[in-house]
């Protein structure tokens, strides 16, 4: 069973350090996996930045446009799509993205039909079911509150995730691992508490929701998070992210089932 999982990595440390919007092309590759849902994730994001304030100040020198392509590839699905995200205030910031959806039985991760929003979907329970591929489309808004005090920073990021699939049954989701009909909501929030101890490295707690408002799916779960963020070069940014904690509450995993995760990224700004 594969399950999607985006980190929010640079939540926002970008913001709490008030660094300043540059115009240019950026790109960013991501690489990470997980455990509990096991999975792998491969993400590429190349935008355009477009600074919106000339004024010198916390809440003002880092606020931008970023409108671009993005992809998302796994063992079970690619989605490439286009994004958009604006920050008019540094604590502060609404991301869109659309993204075509294509899920692909080659690697023993394809689409599954199911019976109901009760169907099970543990990996026991879909090991023989039939696979196939499927396409449609998904669509997502998330807003994202942040802030900084003294050393401490804090993010919550709310998303609203919408499906739209071209087969009509219900069906095992592999982005958000949800049994969902075939025009469905997904609503998943995220909120880090975490502690700057020296500039790049970072830690605290994450908690995650995740709710399909339509069944009696939901997911509450708390994890130890770490962060390290460092400009390797003058326009290449390393960062790394480590998850590692327990479900409070899941279909199917319990509390001794431990999550865990990690990515890694890289970021380059063109230019000068």
């Amino acid at each position: 069973m594969l399950r999607y999982m985006i980190f929010f990595c640079l939540l926002l440390i970008s913001t709490a350090e008030a660094e300043k919007a540059v115009r240019g092309f950026n790109i960013s590759q991501s690489a990470g996996g997980q455990l509990n849902y096991p999975g792998a994730l491969f993400t590429t994001h190349f935008f355009y930045r477009i600074p919106l304030s000339e004024k010198v100040g916390i809440l003002t020198e880092s606020t931008k446009l970023d409108i671009g392509l993005c992809n998302e590839f796994a063992p079970a699905f690619e989605n490439p799509g286009i994004f958009l995200q604006i920050e008019p205030i540094a604590f502060f910031d609404v991301a869109v993205h659309l993204n075509y959806v294509y899920f692909y039985k080659g690697l023993g991760f394809g689409y599954i039909a199911l019976d109901s929003y009760k169907s099970k979907y543990d990996a026991d329970a879909i090991m023989d079911s039939t696979q196939k591929n499927e396409h449609g489309l998904w669509l997502r808004l998330s807003p994202t509150l942040k802030g900084m005090y003294g050393n401490f920073l804090f993010a919550n990021t709310f998303t609203m995730h919408y499906f739209t699939m071209q087969n009509d049954s219900y069906y095992l989701e592999r982005i958000t691992n949800s049994p969902l009909a075939k025009n469905d909501y997904v609503l998943t929030n995220d909120l880090f508490i975490l502690y700057s101890f020296t500039k790049p490295l970072i830690g605290g707690l994450n908690y995650y929701f995740h709710a399909v408002p339509q069944s009696e799916t939901r997911t509450h779960r708390l994890s130890l998070v770490g962060i390290y963020n460092k400009k390797i070069m003058d326009r290449t940014n390393f960062s790394a992210v480590f998850m590692a904690g327990s479900y409070l509450e899941h279909d199917y995993y319990k509390m001794k089932d431990v999550f865990g995760a990690l990515q890694l990224q890289i970021s380059y700004r063109f230019g000068h």
